[in-house]
């Protein structure tokens, strides 16, 4: 929404906001799947669409059991 003022007006859809926070340590304490988890939730989707996109991801991207548990970095891999 380009244009859009949010210090004097109300956003028309508060679905159009949001935040990336970059250093929040969220990140580095979640697997790949919860991050997963976590985003799905935010975007509103069912627990059973959730499920079946985490593992078609973990798959594509060859990461298997791997992205269900954290590293000694933190990530999920």
């Amino acid at each position: 929404m380009r244009g859009f003022d949010t210090r004097t007006t109300r956003p028309r859809n508060p679905l159009r906001c949001g935040a990336l926070l970059e250093h929040s340590g969220l990140y580095e304490r979640l697997s790949a799947e919860d991050n997963l988890r976590f985003y799905g939730r935010v975007a509103h989707k069912t627990e059973r669409d959730i499920d079946c996109r985490i593992e078609e991801l973990l798959t594509r991207m060859g990461l298997g059991t791997a992205g269900r548990k954290l590293s000694s970095n933190g990530a999920g891999v």
